[in-house]
Order: C-alpha cells, then sequence, then structure tokens
C-alpha cells in the first residue's frame, strides 16, 4: 500500500456552497436491503490513466452524485438515511511486484480480495476505492459502496460518470 486518502468532491467555480447538514432519508427498500460495502473489482491494461487523472475525476463526480460522499446516519429524527455532510470517498494506492495475471487467475482466490479495500470492521465511507498497479502496465480498480446507499444501476451511473471525469468529459446525472 502506497497511500490512502479521502477524496473530497470538488464543485465548479462560482458553484453555490452546498449544505452539508442536508439528510436524505432511506427508501423503504433502502431500508429493507443490507448496510453492506458491495465490491467490484475492474482491470485494465496498460496504458492506464494516471492516479491523479482518477483521483480528479472522482473529486468531480462526488460533487455531482453527493450520496457517494455522504456517510450513513440516522437523521434527527431517528430515520436511517445518508447525511450529505461531503465526507469523501477514500481512495487507496498500492502497487504489486507481479503481473495481473499472477494475481487474477482464471478460478477465484484468496489474493484477488487485496485488490479493493477491505470490507471488514466499521466503514465510515460510503464508497472505497483501491488502485493497484501492476509490474506488467495493468491497473486494478477495486471498488466498494454500501448496498443501502445504491443499488447497481444507480452504482453503474456513478461508474460511468466517474470514467466521463477522470477524461474531462462533461458529468451529468446525481
Amino acid at each position: 500500500m502506497l497511500s490512502s486518502k479521502l477524496v473530497r468532491p470538488s464543485y465548479p467555480a462560482g458553484a453555490p456552497r452546498q449544505d452539508t447538514t442536508e439528510h436524505v432519508p432511506s427508501s423503504v427498500f433502502d431500508k429493507a436491503t443490507y448496510h453492506i460495502q458491495m465490491a467490484i473489482i475492474y482491470a485494465f491494461a496498460p496504458p492506464g490513466p494516471s492516479a491523479a487523472d482518477i483521483e480528479r475525476g472522482l473529486a468531480a463526480v462526488l460533487g455531482v452524485y453527493r450520496l457517494f460522499a455522504g456517510q450513513v446516519r440516522p437523521g434527527l429524527d431517528g430515520c436511517p438515511g445518508v447525511l450529505l455532510n461531503d465526507h469523501g470517498a477514500r481512495l487507496v494506492e498500492a502497487s504489486v511486484d507481479a503481473h495481473l495475471a499472477d494475481i487474477a487467475p482464471a478460478k477465484p482466490s484468496p489474493a484477488v480480495l487485496r485488490l479493493h479495500p477491505g470490507l471488514e470492521g466499521e466503514i465510515e465511507e460510503v464508497v472505497q476505492v483501491q488502485l493497484t498497479r501492476f509490474a506488467c502496465g495493468s491497473l486494478a480498480v477495486g471498488f466498494t459502496a454500501n448496498h443501502a446507499v445504491a443499488d447497481g444501476h444507480a452504482t453503474s451511473d456513478f461508474l460511468v460518470a466517474w470514467g466521463r471525469a477522470a477524461r474531462d468529459e462533461e458529468v451529468a446525472g446525481g
């Protein structure tokens, strides 16, 4: 592991200041699901984007998809939901002195679990990301998100928007 930090949302210059006390209550469906981090791992052949581009894109997309930058907390009324406090997403950078093919075999193995942030214990962030660079130049992007905040469709929208933001393309949604 090379580094671990919070990436906070960035907003366009001149944008109005966001209310960081707003609480979005959970829907009936969110209340019925598990509060667990769902993990996804994407692998990319070289050349990959720089960590700086990925981080800049993440900050930009968090400014549009504010639920992903908040924290799962009860509201003043005690109801579960997400506090839009701009807490940020955890970004971990790591490197491996091996080739991606050696770590990510055709069949699952315990080594693959090291390609995304840990899922154990109390997790403060809705989103966690781990960027793992390999000796061959490949990049693994391990992504976890709290299932009670976003379903598969919402997470997919977030990931597509993040990719667009990392390439300096316009991001819509949220």
